[in-house]
Order: C-alpha cells, then sequence, then structure tokens
C-alpha cells in the first residue's frame, strides 16, 4: 500500500466520514501533508492514521475538537496540563453520573409511590405489616404539627430549607412522615413536632444528621383526609390495646403519595399511620 492516501481511501481505512476529515482539514486539526500543484488533490501520510487515533481517543474522554487542536498544536506536549485538562473532564463526568444516578433514585421513588397506591386497602382498615429499617432526615419544629394544616405545610417548607442546607436532593419531599414519640402516645395525648423524609443510603454521609426508623412488625391504618389524623391515631391505639399488643417505638405518619393529592384536593393526602408492636403473652 502506497503512504500517499487519497481522502477517500483515508477515511476508508480509519472508518471515518469524508466530510469529518474535511472538517479537521478546515480547523488545522488534521492537514493533508500532500497538495498536487497540478490537481489541487490533497494527500494524506498513511502515518497520520496515528494521528487520528489520538483524536478518537480523545474525542471520547469528552474533549473538545479545539482542546485538541491546542494539545497537538504545541511543538512539545504539555502532559501536565493534558493530565489537568483531563482531571477536569473527569470532575464534570462525574457530577453527570452522581446527577444520573439521583434521577435514577427520583424515578424509582415515584414508581414505588404509586404502586403503593395502587395496592391501598380500603380507608379506615387496620392491617399488620413488615417494615425494613430506614434512614431518615428529620427536621424539628416547636409546634404542634396536629394543630392544623397551615402549620403543617408551613413545617414542610422549613423541612425543605434544611434539606437545601445539606444538599438533599428535592424529590424526597415528594413523600414526607412526622413522628408521633411513644411518651406521648402512652400519654394517650397525640404531640407531634417532628418531620422526616426518607433518604437512601447513598446521601448517608457525615455532614447529613441521620435517624434511623426501625424496622419490624407495625400496625397500620390509612386515612385520606389530614384532618381526620388524630381519629384514626386514635382509633389505632385503641386497637392496639384491645388485642393484647404492647407499642415499642413512635408513631409514623407517611404519605403514600403526594402526586395524587396535588391533582385532588390537599386535605385528601393519602397517610399511612403505622405504630411498631410486639404481642403480649396472656398469662
Amino acid at each position: 500500500m502506497s503512504n500517499k492516501l487519497s481522502i477517500g481511501e483515508m477515511a476508508k481505512l480509519n472508518k471515518v466520514s469524508i466530510q469529518t476529515l474535511r472538517y479537521y482539514d478546515k480547523l488545522g486539526l488534521l492537514v493533508p501533508k500532500w497538495v498536487s500543484k497540478e490537481s489541487g488533490y490533497r494527500y494524506y501520510d498513511i502515518e497520520q492514521s496515528s494521528v487520528l487515533d489520538v483524536i478518537k481517543y480523545l474525542k471520547k474522554s469528552d474533549l473538545t475538537l479545539i482542546e485538541i487542536k491546542s494539545i497537538l498544536s504545541s511543538n512539545k506536549i504539555d502532559t501536565c496540563e493534558v493530565i489537568d485538562l483531563l482531571k477536569r473532564k473527569k470532575d464534570i463526568i462525574d457530577n453527570e453520573i452522581e446527577n444520573l444516578h439521583s434521577k435514577k433514585i427520583a424515578i424509582d421513588h415515584i414508581i414505588e409511590s404509586l404502586e403503593n397506591y395502587e395496592l391501598l386497602p380500603e380507608m379506615g382498615t387496620i392491617i399488620l405489616e413488615h417494615f425494613p429499617t430506614r434512614n431518615t432526615f428529620v427536621y424539628k419544629g416547636d409546634v404542634n404539627y396536629y394543630e392544623n394544616l397551615p402549620i403543617y405545610e408551613q413545617g414542610l417548607l422549613e423541612l425543605k430549607q434544611m434539606m437545601e442546607k445539606y444538599n438533599l436532593p428535592y424529590f424526597y419531599s415528594f413523600n414526607p412522615a412526622s413522628i408521633t414519640r411513644k411518651a406521648f402516645l402512652k400519654k394517650g395525648s397525640l404531640y407531634c413536632d417532628e418531620l422526616f423524609v426518607y433518604i437512601d443510603e447513598v446521601y448517608t454521609n457525615n455532614r447529613v444528621p441521620i435517624s434511623k426508623i426501625q424496622g419490624g412488625t407495625y400496625i397500620c391504618i390509612y386515612c385520606d383526609d389530614v384532618l381526620n389524623e388524630k381519629e384514626y391515631t386514635n382509633k389505632l391505639i385503641d386497637y392496639i390495646n384491645e388485642n393484647h399488643m404492647e407499642i415499642i417505638g413512635d408513631c409514623i405518619e407517611e404519605s403514600v403519595s403526594d402526586i395524587v393529592a396535588i391533582k385532588n384536593n390537599r386535605n385528601h393526602l393519602i397517610m399511612r399511620i403505622k405504630i411498631p408492636v410486639r404481642f403480649r403473652y396472656l398469662s
């Protein structure tokens, strides 16, 4: 094979288009080595294929053609400069991967939320369910969120502000929850000054204050009106007492699907009220 290649031969040999080679020529990135005085035809040296390989490789590393030209046009390649450039590209890619992972988690949460909504029992039904231990981010206010809906909504805004402070993804706030501590349940008084969101393990680092919701057996009831939360929680406590169970943890009230509630009346936010229990042995 001759060392002198026409643009068509160069394109075929290196599996690129003629248009690509012409564009690289126009940019001064890969200029044909010879030009025929008679015909004006331009010819590449076969050794320029190695330059084309480097261009392809650097493009795969997300460098722009201008950046590649800057590297290749130097009399001597500054390796430190190239390393710094590639590290910056790597940081950008790492951020993109993190963003894509966050989007995937968001999609998984929405799917899970909607699937849970499809499987909802009749409102007011009491059922026994098992839940795993979950990581949470908790916001503690100084008011009782049971008092009225505006106070609860204000609390949610403050929770979101705290999430922002710790760079937690916004989508976690789509299904918020609240805690009524075991001590208040045993007193028979419903007082809740803590709101939280479930978060995934990937976001649990030393910067983010993490709490855990215990896993185990819960007695649950579903409610489709936030104004009925107290009534349904008391109904759940009565059921526990009447059926020889013992409350062993805090009452959790969590939104099942905010997406559905947004379309309907905001009061009709479907909540799962759950209390961890164990069965008492009768003598």
